[in-house]
């Protein structure tokens, strides 16, 4: 689908891409719990009224962020031959784990979403926001990361690289239970999350070929 940004939009996409840039700035040498809305309100120079016109609250940005980390991903496979089954996986946990601040990003979701009763929902990624992100005039409407592993792994079972008989919602919760825990051992051990997300998919290949 091809759009053109009107200059509202422009406007707001603009700053909510500038407010998550400066969050993350910030994360470089704070933890995400201990930075104030009042301080990237200051460094963003808005009201703290204008920027809770933008997100509910804080802790928003970290969804928001894990939706444009995602668009930027599917958006740069499209451009190239989308990796299938087992590799198209790892692909995954190996461009989370390369990318800049990906623990405390990572760690930071975890402690918010740990906290809540019900599961976040509420909080989309505009068209022009992903204009603003892939100028290419295109809208493509990305992959969650969910649908993502559920797409290799029935991959990965047409063509053999995981035994027919698997049940792909219970490995993909395996496989979900990885990405968001490891970043935990992570954290606690000082082994490199990249290192610790291979050998954990390495171990439910491995027992899975051998099925």
């Amino acid at each position: 689908m091809t759009k053109e940004i009107g200059l509202r939009d422009k406007k707001k996409g603009l700053l909510r891409l500038e407010i998550l840039e400066t969050v993350t700035e910030l994360m470089k040498e704070n933890h995400f719990e201990d930075i104030k809305v009042k301080e990237i309100c200051s460094m963003v120079n808005i009201s703290e009224v204008t920027f809770f016109k933008y997100f509910k609250k804080k802790e928003d940005l970290l969804l928001f962020y894990m939706l444009v980390w995602n668009y930027r991903r599917e958006m740069s496979i499209a451009r190239l031959v989308r990796e299938q089954g087992k590799i198209g996986i790892y692909s995954i946990f190996h461009d989370t784990a390369s990318t800049e601040l990906a623990l405390e990003i990572l760690l930071a979701f975890i402690t918010y979403v740990s906290k809540l009763t019900e599961r976040p929902a509420g909080l989309v990624l505009e068209d022009y926001e992903k204009l603003l992100l892939f100028d290419m005039g295109e809208i493509i409407t990305p992959l969650s990361l969910d649908d993502q592993i559920v797409m290799h792994l029935q991959e990965a079972v047409d063509s053999g690289e995981l035994p027919k008989e698997i049940d792909i919602h219970k490995t993909n919760n395996l496989i979900s239970s990885i990405y968001y825990g490891t970043p935990l051992v992570a954290h606690m051990t000082g082994i490199s999350l990249e290192k610790l997300y291979i050998e954990n998919l390495d171990n439910i290949f491995n027992l899975k070929a051998g099925a």
